[in-house]
């Protein structure tokens, strides 16, 4: 009877996974006929200035987060139709410029009625607050934050405003090494601005309190959370200041890049995350640390930039396409390198690059098109992918557990898996004494069910070619063990 059942199971496999099946999306990208068991990405159509992502409808079930614009899942043996919907905003930021401590500084706020709190948006070594207005990413989760009934301030550091570097670090940004409002300029200005909108009633004093920092404003958001008591921060980018995380109480979500190409970041600054997330769980503070990996490119991906349509988007890929900058694997086009080594090219070939080098008139465009480059390569870049878990963090930071911190007993004596890591096919050997047929979860690694495997004998294979890239659970008899795609 076993026999029959492995048969059986062989058979089934075999049918299904020789079939196609459409994916068809409305208002996303990209469709098309797919086997059972490929990965599928989809996204979200472009945005206009006024309105965000709210949600998919349909065959939401094959989604990982139905609320995030962009997914990618394993198709199932049936058709999926897929419908993007948005949403307005709420009313319009402000841009305004307030005496701080020191400086009248730039300010972009918005302030709704009754806000649910306050988010600090900060930005990166050398950048602006127009830099959370100007980049469709950044931008994306201001809107985001507008829709979920937050308050927003966007500023920028002292040394911004003052074009100075007043501490002779080499760079211009926020001051990271002091918590203390009386040594920290920064901070006192974040308290003023806190208590400029407490005194015009558009917020009360106890309203909570959140940050949300790229690259040194990351680390900027560890610094001030702790400087301010603030009720969760989320550094993107950087693991921040060792000496306030291990004096903070505030709940800390990392986001970090899978490719990061910060010198100062890359994979020892995501090891460093993970290091200091244990440190705040340990002391029993709500943390996790969340991986985004790279994505592919898809044509109309620049159409997200302010002012480029999405026929001109179309151009660009093609570009970057017959120019070799971008490879093919299973169905998608990836970036190969990243925008300064594509812009250097640029640079010293501007014939040979046409749609490129027409951005030039326009810096805002042509930043934009280099950030969107870098964010699929999963580089040093904010990533909008993840908008909707961050603001479910704000919310309630110890609901967010990742997979990894749901791992029961280990699965070493009831199940062996190889390879280890993985990239095709996946063999299975249950070497305990179990009954079958017998069901084997699959999770990945924010505890999302990506499918159930019924299997009928001790020895399985597993096809997971084209899987996304990262760390995966089986769940089986309530024991938990992890394998990686690579």
């Amino acid at each position: 009877m076993r026999n029959f059942y492995a048969f059986l199971f062989v058979l089934i496999n075999i049918y299904s996974y020789g079939q196609r099946h459409t994916v068809t999306i409305v208002d996303g990208y990209i469709g098309g006929s797919f086997l059972a068991g490929d990965t599928v990405h989809v996204w979200a159509r472009e945005m206009a200035s006024d309105e965000t992502f709210s949600h998919w409808e349909g065959d939401v079930d094959v989604l990982e987060f139905p609320s995030e614009w962009y997914n990618a899942f394993i198709m199932p043996d049936h058709d999926v139709r897929l419908e993007a919907h948005f949403v307005k905003l709420p009313g319009q930021y402000e841009l305004e410029y307030i005496q701080c401590a020191q400086s009248k500084k730039k300010v972009y706020h918005f302030m709704p009625k009754n806000p649910k709190g306050l988010v600090f948006l900060f930005h990166g070594t050398q950048g602006s607050a127009d830099g959370w207005i100007r980049n469709p990413s950044n931008f994306q989760m201001f809107k985001d934050l507008m829709v979920a009934g937050y308050a927003v301030i966007v500023t920028e550091a002292e040394e911004v405003t003052l074009g100075e570097d007043t501490n002779m670090d080499g760079k211009i940004r926020w001051v990271t090494t002091s918590g203390q409002q009386f040594n920290n300029i920064d901070i006192r200005n974040i308290a003023t601005l806190i208590d400029t909108f407490v005194t015009r009633g558009n917020i009360k004093e106890d309203i909570k309190k959140y940050a949300i920092g790229m690259s040194n404003g990351a680390a900027f958001s560890v610094t001030c959370s702790f400087g301010l008591s603030f009720d969760a921060a989320v550094p993107y980018c950087s693991s921040g200041n060792i000496v306030y995380i291990n004096k903070t109480q505030t709940p800390t979500l990392w986001c970090m890049q899978e490719n990061d190409d910060h010198p100062k970041v890359g994979i020892k600054g995501y090891n460093d995350a993970r290091m200091f997330s244990d440190v705040l769980n340990q002391r029993g503070i709500c943390s996790a640390v969340y991986l985004n990996n790279q994505t592919p490119i898809y044509p109309q991906l620049f159409a997200r930039a302010e002012g480029i349509s999405v026929s001109k988007s179309q151009k660009i890929f093609e570009e970057l396409k017959s120019s070799g900058f971008m490879e093919f694997k299973n169905g998608y086009y990836y970036m190969k390198i990243f925008a300064d080594s594509i812009f250097t090219l640029v640079k010293a070939n501007p014939r040979d690059y046409p749609q490129i080098v027409s951005l030039a008139s326009d810096m805002i465009k042509l930043l934009s098109v280099r950030s969107l480059m870098d964010v699929t390569h999963a580089g040093h870049k904010f990533f909008s992918f993840h908008n909707k878990r961050t603001l479910a963090f704000l919310s309630d930071p110890c609901s967010y557990i990742s997979a990894s911190e749901q791992v029961e007993e280990p699965l070493q004596d009831a199940i062996t898996v190889r390879p280890n890591p993985v990239s095709d096919r996946l063999w299975l050997e249950m070497v305990e004494n179990y009954t079958f047929p017998r069901i084997i979860s699959i999770y990945n690694s924010q505890g999302v069910l990506i499918k159930n495997v019924t299997v009928y004998d001790s020895n399985t294979e597993l096809n997971i070619t084209g899987w996304p890239r990262g760390v995966y659970y089986l769940k089986v008899a309530g024991k938990t063990a992890k394998f990686i795609v690579q």
